[in-house]
């Protein structure tokens, strides 16, 4: 069977890690190599992520098909319409209406048709990104991260900061991780170190979305 996950950024590899400390991989997909090259297709850019999300959904050979976008700060109630209008073309109008945002993600099967996964970073709720997604995997009391928000926050009372208020989260985690034991690792590499808490609550809906997506191993 043919599975495809369609991620906006070029971040997947953190997506990836978080999910295989909780689960198989997809049917199909158990070789890393095989994962990387014909499981995973990072867009790089959200108007390229919705030309592969319509090109993947006219391929009928895909079977379980998942895309994953951020909300930014057009919310995500407008990127949800965004993809509506897509699936609009393949899926009848009953299944659609039926479908609506929720924490838990949208999920949209029907007989002889695709099962199609639709996940909005950070909650399929809130304004945001990847990295407010991340953050919610730092605990609460970790001193590292509470220096980050309070030293972030006094930058940009600074004419000097170079980045916008949309950019600060992104500020923060990246600050966070270049205050690590090792210094600026990637998000999946630091994932996989232990510097996100990868069995938080907090990722729960994201697992339960993606094994309800795709058919695992």
């Amino acid at each position: 069977m043919k599975q495809r996950l369609i991620v906006e950024g070029k971040d997947a590899i953190v997506l990836s890690v978080i999910c295989s400390k909780h689960m198989p991989p997809p049917k199909g997909y158990a070789n890393p190599k095989v994962y990387e090259k014909s499981f995973v297709e990072e867009a790089g850019s959200y108007e390229r992520a919705l030309t592969l999300f319509k090109n993947s959904l006219s391929d009928t050979s895909i079977e379980n098909l998942g895309i994953i976008v951020d909300a930014n700060q057009v919310g995500a109630a407008a990127r949800w319409q965004s993809l509506k209008k897509i699936l609009d073309g393949f899926f009848p109008e009953k299944i659609l209406n039926a479908a609506s945002l929720s924490p838990n993600g949208i999920l949209l099967n029907g007989e002889n048709l695709p099962t199609v996964g639709v996940w909005i970073m950070p909650d399929n709720q809130s304004k945001g990104y990847l990295e407010h997604f991340l953050a919610a995997l730092i605990h609460e009391d970790d001193t590292l991260w509470n220096h980050a928000q309070t030293t972030v926050d006094e930058l940009m009372e600074k004419d000097f900061c170079k980045f916008k208020e949309v950019q600060k989260q992104k500020a923060l985690v990246h600050t966070w991780l270049a205050w690590q034991k090792k210094p600026g690792l990637p998000f999946g590499t630091a994932a996989d170190a232990g510097y996100f808490n990868v069995n938080s609550a907090a990722v729960e809906p994201f697992l339960n979305w993606f094994k309800k997506t795709f058919e695992l191993s």
